[in-house]
């Protein structure tokens, strides 16, 4: 048993506070899967499974140098019309 809980009036599975879900430990590892069971009227949810976040994208060195220049561009250019007005 990871974690213990109840059911709403709408049948959804609620933790002891009466807040949607039930949390679990010890946290799931990446490919684990879960279900949960109302023992009282023998429901079962369906099957979750933990999956790692996407991996941030990264950019290149010529990219972040590319985004640089175009930031700074800008930042001067704003720069100068406001230097204008």
């Amino acid at each position: 048993m990871l974690g213990t809980g109840g059911t709403n009036a709408a049948g959804q599975f609620v933790d002891a506070g009466g807040m949607p879900g039930i949390p679990i430990s010890p946290p799931l590892a990446d490919g684990d899967c879960i279900y949960a069971y109302d023992q009282c009227a023998m429901q079962r949810s369906a099957v979750q499974c933990a999956t790692l976040p996407a991996p941030a994208p990264v950019l290149s060195r010529w990219a972040w140098l590319v985004a640089l220049a175009a930031l700074l561009g800008s930042a001067f250019t704003a720069l100068r019309r406001r230097g204008r007005g």
